[in-house]
């Protein structure tokens, strides 16, 4: 059996070292370092695997395991009767908030690692593997201790942004509001001048008392005032 594995073997790559010897990169890479053309393909084929994995950690695969999965456990855990499911997925939850701060806060390092993708895929999957037993050790022994520590400034911070929050809430509102009644004052200024058109020529009392607007009632006065 070993044999005939073996006798496989050398024919496939044969086969192989065939077909690198007809790409131009792969003996262009032959020249370079010196290895035969089977070897240069499936080293090439293993690194654009691994390169496809990374993009594919970074993207679906990321989501599918790190949210839509724990999402659906958590849905489970509150419809169970145990309240120990519960806090097993807010155990995850709470790490897992924790590594996006710190994803954003220092995600740069990550790159400098070659799969980052892949690094943050065998990160998550450590978590929720063996019941999400990692992810209450970390939250145990680093986010608990950690948080009583500083508790008192985390608060103060949220209830600063909460208030920036606001009181820009409340700018924009009154913002809206102002420009709101400007334009509704330039709308109704514009539709009184279309309605009663500007015009040089003159006109006489009588037509001003038959047509009497706005406009032509201060004409009048100033017509009467004049003659007294």
């Amino acid at each position: 059996i070993n044999a005939e594995y073996m006798g496989l073997l050398r024919t496939e790559m044969e086969y192989i070292d065939n077909w690198g010897k007809q790409q131009g990169y792969v003996c262009w890479l032959n020249v370079k370092t010196g290895l035969k053309h089977g070897y240069l393909v499936i080293v090439l084929a293993i690194l654009s695997f691994v390169l496809l994995l990374n993009a594919l950690m970074n993207g679906l695969v990321l989501f599918l395991v790190g949210v839509v999965a724990p999402a659906y456990q958590t849905f489970k855990a509150i419809e169970s009767e145990s309240k120990d499911d519960d806090t097993k997925m807010l155990y995850y939850w709470c790490v897992f908030g924790f590594m996006l701060i710190l994803d954003r806060l220092f995600g740069f390092v990550l790159l400098e690692f070659p799969f980052p993708g892949v690094l943050k895929f065998a990160i998550l999957l450590a978590l929720i593997l063996k019941d999400y037993a990692l992810s209450q050790k970390i939250y145990s022994y680093t986010i608990q201790p950690l948080l009583n520590r500083y508790h008192i400034y985390v608060e103060k911070a949220t209830e600063a942004v909460q208030k920036a929050a606001s009181d820009g809430t409340a700018e924009a509102r009154k913002m809206g509001k102002e420009y709101v009644a400007e334009k509704a004052a330039e709308a109704v200024a514009g539709s009184f001048k279309q309605q009663t058109p500007i015009t040089s020529e003159s006109v006489s009392y009588t037509h001003l008392r038959a047509h009497e607007t706005l406009r032509y009632l201060v004409c009048r006065l100033l017509l009467e005032k004049k003659k007294t």
